[in-house]
């Protein structure tokens, strides 16, 4: 009887069996072998490509979202100091009023940016700015320039807002991507003796004033109601400027066009006396026929007297010129002179009176309190 049994591991296996290749089989397992790991590395190799490609889309999807978000977070997080502080980066390369207000206001609450934060930047005149700001198309400018030339649109959001902006003042308009962004209110502050010196101008012979301006029609109409300015034309061109002064010429008036910016050059160039403000644009300076200091408008008081004092004198000269010689005329056709005595006075005459013409005017002739009826407006004094 077995009590026990004891297996061994090779008992457990099957009797083995050797068999030897001969060379031209093992060469046949060899190329078999090859072409299966050649044809697993071309599997490989298009597999990466797959794969290389598709993060590569990844990525550039990636991309376009980060950048998609970037703007996203540009246009809901921009707040009062970063619209002030973008809008003076693009205002500060053109010298305008408005834009030097812009700037002013910056350097005002020291927003003052370190760098330029646009990188390519296109001035439109009498519309705006536009440029790039971190791959943002950033747009500047009035209501027709945003809205109407470049078509962009108010957020629903801000739609109640919107509509409750003070007419009062002047509104620049600050978009990106084609989304209003902000608006600016400018204020423009009237001189304490604008309506002074219009109403002098009016007494010294100035028969019509009108204002032209590329504002909207309430700002327009209130500073014109303010001022005592005879009409007013708003939200014009440029041309519009000129063709106004050209009209009015032609019809027989004698124009005087003040101005100070790069959209009043034209008009200065057309009227028949251009006067420009020293801190106004380079190029309205050069058109114009006369600069006056900015600080003050009493110089145009001062030149439509001297001016009134300089016609009054050679109207005089030649008033006594002419009478004179017709008096010797008479005096010989009669008999009354003889030929050479009526020369000698006529050239006498005539030396006399340029002697008289080159003297200085007198103190009297250009004093203001003289030539004015003194006026005070207890609103803007």
């Amino acid at each position: 009887m077995v009590k026990s049994l004891f297996l061994t591991y090779g008992a457990l296996l099957g009797s083995a069996s050797v068999k030897i290749l001969s060379s031209q089989d093992a060469k046949k397992v060899y190329t078999n072998v090859t072409a299966a790991a050649l044809r697993g590395k071309d599997e490989v190799l298009k597999q990466y490509t797959r794969i290389k490609e598709n993060c590569e889309d990844i990525s550039v999807e990636a991309k376009r979202i980060n950048e998609e978000r970037n703007k996203e977070a540009l246009l809901k997080k921009i707040e009062e100091a970063e619209a002030l502080k973008l809008a003076a980066c693009m205002e500060e390369h053109y010298p305008h009023s408005i834009a030097n207000a812009i700037v002013a206001e910056e350097k005002k609450r020291k927003l003052n940016h370190d760098d330029e934060l646009h990188s390519k930047i296109e001035y439109v005149v009498a519309h705006g700015v536009a440029a790039l700001v971190n791959g943002n198309k950033a747009l500047l400018g009035s209501y027709h320039f945003v809205f109407e030339d470049n078509r962009c649109v108010i957020p629903q959001k801000e739609k109640a807002r919107f509509n409750q902006i003070p007419a009062e003042y002047s509104h620049l308009y600050l978009s990106l991507n084609r989304r209003l962004a902000a608006v600016i209110c400018i204020e423009d502050p009237i001189r304490a003796e604008a309506k002074q010196i219009i109403a002098q101008l009016k007494q010294l012979g100035i028969k019509r004033t009108v204002m032209l301006t590329g504002d909207n029609y309430a700002t327009a109409a209130s500073v014109a109601k303010r001022l005592g300015i005879d009409s007013f034309y708003s939200e014009v061109l440029p041309d519009d400027k000129a063709n106004y002064i050209k009209a009015e010429k032609e019809n027989g008036h004698c124009v005087i066009m003040l101005g100070d910016g790069i959209n009043d050059s034209p008009a200065l160039s057309e009227a028949d006396v251009g006067i420009a403000v020293s801190e106004g644009a380079p190029i309205a300076r050069q058109v114009a026929d006369i600069t006056i200091n900015s600080d003050t408008l009493h110089s145009l008081v001062r030149l439509r007297i001297l001016a009134k004092a300089l016609q009054d004198k050679v109207s005089n000269n030649y008033r006594m010129i002419m009478s004179f010689n017709t008096l010797l005329i008479i005096l010989g056709i009669f008999g009354i002179l003889p030929p050479a005595t009526a020369a000698y006075l006529h050239n006498g005459s005539t030396l006399a009176i340029s002697l008289m013409a080159a003297r200085p005017l007198k103190k009297k002739e250009t004093d203001l309190k003289n030539a004015v009826i003194p006026y005070s407006d207890p609103v803007l004094a």
